[in-house]
């Protein structure tokens, strides 16, 4: 049976969690309406905040167009640390939210010429307020998290109310020590350093530890000035370090009266140290004085100086530290998904089978005795995943066979030769042209010549001996043109391009050849259908379907075309157009059960199958199946589990 590969596009409907401000970071959208839209959402990286901050501009990536787009200026907006994982405020639109209004703002990757951030739009700051961190913000957007780190940009009027009401709220005081009533009052401690090129960040951190611990320096270092000398200077005029450390330490003339009167005593106590001041006093004392209070001085700064250094130096290690345990934390989450995994699968598995399981690890699996589905990639709710498995329908069983060698989203497959080949995709905001294919008898993937162009949310069919690569984008704009691998050759080469710009669309082969139905051309969903013929090298326009679809799926069953479910522009659809090729024009059939996209569809047993997707913003483990008999029937749940935005291709 030939199945050709259905790629899942790209919808602005979460990231790699490892998370982050990327494409596949957001599997899709509240889609709130204009009215409804209360303020939206922005995100960054400590990389990228001081040029959203330097340039008033706020970016996502083009898949999310379709509700930034809804911003108009006034609009409140907040801008989401993803690095920290805080929220800063207030802002608010300027502009109205527009594709590239810079279009080479936050360009990250090497070589890359366009933005990856299309969807953009121009703010001003409304109200400064301290970021808010995510344990204090999540309560009052806690339907907004589809789970436990991410969540919908989209926030309504109530949850903007409430967080804005949050950011003005003052915060809360820190706990202070009490001061003694009379003890002496210290200026900030680092005014000394005032003029060296201190960090202003590892100032405010250490400020108040070092002004309590200097405070006491010179409480100290006074005392022991005025006992060295007192027998000579008993008279308070004569007693001269006050004005040089005032000088030194470029206070104000209150606070130097205030530390003034601090030190002073009360002349009614009396002081055993008072003696007469000598007429007769030689001028030397006064010299040794100054040089004893110079001699402190400098001591006292070398001092500062040394332990701001071995601050800044245990602040730098305390900072590595942090950052390689949380590449150990990423790397721990990782293992255990994919333990947790495992275990699902395992529990799918009668007793009976454990065996077989058992050598499924030392040696490539069998998969040769019955048709078979391989599952590609996809998102499971809380991470994007580089699996590959082999599923069985009738059985409902599924084997792990060797993962990719990185994670991808919206990527397209296709099979020739008996082997998978998996091409373009994103991950973490960088597009890819690399290609894979899977050997299942080797049970192992190898690289293959790379596409001509970076691209994700592509089609992809095989036909002939050729794979072809339809269509797509790389965020900043979408493509019409085809590429075609030929192995004779060894490369990707350019074909005939499409006659409009497709992007999360979907393909399918019959009767010899490629049709190409619906999508987003960067502007609105479409209906259009063309099918490309390889032995007239020509693409021809057909009949328009009856509905809008992208991130859908089209299926060659008994001589006809299916067209199912997918995104319209404003929300998932059930809706099923069916084309006879003998006629050319499109049919409304029964629609399916569930409202979905992103989902995986394929031909197997005489019948149309389903399996998962998002309705809404739920990621499903249902399936239904279809045969022309007895319509289209749910089924449960399968081995699968939850699972959305992969791929299927039939053995």
């Amino acid at each position: 049976m030939k199945k050709t590969g259905k790629k899942t596009g790209n919808l602005p409907l979460k990231e790699k969690s490892e998370a982050a401000w990327t494409v596949n970071s957001i599997p899709t959208n509240r889609n709130l309406t204009k009215k409804d839209l209360g303020a939206v959402i922005f995100g960054c990286k400590n990389h990228t905040i001081n040029e959203c901050l330097k340039k008033m501009m706020f970016g996502l990536p083009a898949a999310h167009f379709p509700y930034v787009k809804n911003v108009s200026p006034g609009l409140t907006l907040f801008l989401f640390n993803f690095s920290d994982r805080t929220l800063h405020g207030i802002f608010e639109a300027t502009s109205c939210g527009k594709m590239n209004i810079n279009p080479h703002a936050w360009i990250t990757s090497e070589g890359s010429e366009y933005t990856p951030y299309a969807a953009q739009v121009q703010v001003g700051i409304r109200k400064k307020c301290r970021p808010l961190f995510e344990e204090e913000f999540k309560p009052l957007i806690a339907k907004n998290y589809y789970s436990d780190r991410l969540f919908w940009f989209e926030l309504d009027i109530e949850q903007t109310r409430k967080l804005t009401k949050l950011f003005s709220s003052p915060e809360l005081p820190k706990k202070m020590p009490p001061r003694p009533p009379n003890a002496a009052r210290s200026s900030n401690a680092f005014n000394v350093l005032s003029g060296s090129n201190v960090d202003e960040a590892a100032d405010k951190e250490t400020e108040n530890n070092d002004s309590k611990e200097y405070s006491g320096m010179e409480e100290m270092n006074l005392k022991e000035n005025q006992h060295s000398y007192a027998t000579i200077v008993s008279n308070r005029d004569a007693f001269a370090p006050e004005k040089k450390w005032t000088e030194l330490f470029k206070a104000s003339s209150s606070s130097s009266l205030e530390k003034k009167k601090s030190c002073e005593r009360d002349p009614n106590q009396p002081n055993s140290m008072d003696t007469p001041y000598p007429e007769n006093i030689n001028s030397a004392y006064g010299e040794v004085v100054t040089d004893t209070e110079s001699s402190v001085s400098e001591s006292v700064i070398i001092k500062l100086t040394q332990e701001l250094e071995e601050l800044k130096v245990s602040q730098l290690k305390q900072t590595l530290k942090i950052d390689s345990l949380q590449h150990q934390l990423v790397y721990s989450k990782l293992e255990i998904d994919q333990l947790k995994r495992r275990c699902h699968k395992l529990e799918f598995v009668p007793s009976s089978a454990i065996d077989y399981y058992a050598l499924e690890f030392c040696q490539p699996p069998n998969i040769t005795a019955q048709e078979s589905v391989l599952i590609v990639g996809g998102f499971d709710g809380d991470s994007w995943l580089p699996d590959l498995s082999l599923y069985s329908p009738p059985e409902d069983h599924e084997i792990s066979l060797c993962p990719m060698t990185c994670s991808r989203s919206y990527a397209s497959v296709a099979k020739l030769n008996g082997d998978l080949y998996i091409f373009g995709g994103v991950d973490d905001g960088i597009w890819y042209d690399t290609v894979e294919s899977y050997n299942p008898m080797c049970n192992k993937w190898v690289q293959r010549p790379s596409l001509n162009k970076k691209k994700g949310s592509l089609a992809g069919a095989s036909l002939y001996e050729k794979i072809y690569a339809i269509g797509g984008g790389n965020g900043v704009e979408c493509f019409s043109e085809v590429e075609l691998l030929d192995l004779n050759i060894g490369s990707w080469i350019p074909a005939q391009s499409m006659l409009e710009k497709r992007f999360s669309h979907a393909t399918a082969d019959i009767n010899g050849a490629l049709y190409v139905a619906g999508g987003y051309n960067g502007r609105d969903y479409l209906r259009s259908v063309e099918r490309f013929d390889p032995r007239e090298h020509a693409w021809t326009r057909l009949g328009s379907m009856n509905v809008k679809r992208g991130c859908h799926s089209l299926v060659a069953f008994k001589e006809r075309l299916y067209a199912l479910g997918g995104y319209n522009g404003d929300t998932m659809v059930s809706t099923v157009d069916v084309l006879d090729p003998r006629f050319g024009s499109w049919l409304l059939a029964e629609p399916m059960k569930v409202s979905r996209g992103y989902f995986g569809s394929f031909v197997f047993g005489g019948k149309i199958h389903v399996i998962g997707g998002l309705e809404g913003t739920e990621v499903l483990d249902v399936t239904e199946c279809y045969d022309e008999g007895s319509g289209w029937q749910v089924g449960g749940r399968t081995a699968i589990g939850k699972r959305s935005y992969f791929s299927t291709l039939v053995l």
